[in-house]
């Protein structure tokens, strides 16, 4: 059994055992700040959510696959965003109002 070590220690541990190695991710039912968050004059689908789009959510995403490329895990539970979270924000880069959320 491996005690500690780098990532890759515990990686090859684990595949050497067959199991798989993941994370979990909780995009949704939070709020990050006004400039990230969905703008939808509904509101978003649980309360709060980040918009996938806003710089907060492409760095959040950035940030996921370099973890995944430094472990190694085979697995991503990730939870959000819902359906029904539209953003109508006019600032956010990846998207330019409720058209191209």
């Amino acid at each position: 059994m491996v005690r500690s070590g780098t990532a890759d220690d515990y990686q090859d541990y684990c595949h050497s055992k067959g199991i798989a190695i993941g994370g979990y991710s909780l995009l949704a039912s939070r709020s990050i700040s006004p400039e990230h968050d969905v703008v939808n004059p509904n509101g978003a689908y649980y309360v709060h959510s980040p918009c996938l789009e806003s710089k907060w959510g492409q760095d959040y995403f950035r940030k996921l696959e370099a973890f995944f490329e430094e472990t190694g895990f085979d697995i991503l539970e990730h939870d959000g965003s819902y359906p029904g979270d539209v953003c109508e924000s006019t600032e956010h880069p990846g998207h330019h109002g409720r058209e191209g959320s």
